[in-house]
């Protein structure tokens, strides 16, 4: 097991309050309360989209993410040094609320960045299931990849190329992949109406509307865009839930900025689907999918606990991973 590391954030709902609790490796706890404006610094410059070019600007966002959660005790940065002294795994789990729960702690820097190199990164949003210790299986990991690319939702995707990246990567693995082709949310009923998966992939165009509901832009019988809310996508995973859903589209790990606005991963993990992967702001290069994919599969033919992590030394958008407990993941689809 990991050394782990929580950090969580607690709003004051209706007052500018924040404090933060951060619980060490030995189960020790420090809170302290958190600078308002310094936090909403951080979330403009994060908006801002100039640090998704500028690997400077990245490493100062990524050192006052560090200092954050390190605090004046140095808390953080000591549990590194003893996960070190050690040679033991360690993981960092954020809860965050209010202002702090957009910020990108994908790109913590101390030296260098963090994650994925040296800290796994889990985004918690409930303890459901803590207790639980699933065992892992002897048997192929069981993928089901579907896009969506609506003729009138610009720019069609090429998520051709996502396919063959998946098979690349996966071809001396022990994984099986189905192709879901119509993009259509009856498609992908059909095939989860007779099918068990450990990972549901999901690509395609993805927003928030004006009301700060989250949407994915999935096709209709004509292949013209139909946008899919949380709820609707949720009556079809639950046919046979998977262990991981990934939802590759933009801003599906993002919450709104509308009060008690959920992301469209958070409103599937309170669904309880056991762990959804989300892009954070919109994706600008057509990296990231590849770059996750080498990374997360390679952890998987060794049965290591499951790394979500940003590429390309953070430089490209962020993305979350929502997960409902503090438990490491371990070999997904045996969280049922």
């Amino acid at each position: 097991m990991p050394g782990t590391y929580q950090a969580e954030f607690h709003h004051t709902k209706g007052k500018e309050e924040l404090s933060l609790t951060r619980t060490l490796p030995d189960g020790t706890h420090d809170t302290s309360p958190v600078n308002w404006d310094e936090i909403h610094q951080l979330e403009d410059q994060t908006w801002d989209f100039k640090w998704n070019k500028s690997p400077a600007l990245s490493r100062q966002i990524g050192k006052q993410l560090f200092t954050l959660l390190n605090g004046d005790r140095q808390t953080l940065l000591r549990a590194l040094k003893e996960a070190e002294d050690y040679g033991e795994p360690f993981q960092l789990i954020v809860k965050a609320e209010g202002p702090a729960s957009n910020l990108p702690f994908e790109l913590l820097y101390h030296t260098d960045f963090l994650v994925p190199s040296q800290i796994p990164l889990i985004r918690r949003v409930s303890d459901r299931g803590i207790k639980r210790q699933p065992e892992p299986e002897n048997r192929p990991l069981k993928i089901l990849f579907m896009a969506c690319s609506p003729w009138d939702t610009p720019p069609v995707l090429e998520f051709e190329k996502e396919e063959d990246t998946l098979f690349e990567v996966t071809k001396d693995l022990p994984v099986d992949i189905d192709v879901e082709d119509t993009g259509s949310l009856e498609g992908l009923g059909e095939w989860l109406d007779t099918n068990e998966y450990d990972i549901v992939n999901i690509t395609g165009h993805a927003d928030i509307d004006k009301e700060g509901t989250p949407i994915f832009w999935m096709e209709d019988d004509e292949g013209f865009a139909m946008p899919v809310k949380p709820a609707q996508l949720w009556k079809k995973l639950r046919l046979n839930l998977p262990g991981l859903v990934f939802l590759s589209g933009c801003r599906t790990g993002e919450a709104p900025e509308h009060v008690a606005a959920l992301s469209f991963a958070h409103h599937l993990v309170s669904g309880h689907v056991s762990t959804v992967l989300g892009w954070g702001p919109i994706v600008s290069q057509p990296t990231p999918f590849r770059n996750f994919a080498i990374h997360s599969f390679n952890l998987f033919q060794h049965c290591f606990y499951i790394v979500i992590c940003p590429s390309s030394n953070s430089i490209i958008p962020f993305f979350f991973l929502i997960f409902p407990h503090t438990s490491p993941i371990r070999f997904i689809g045996n969280r049922r």
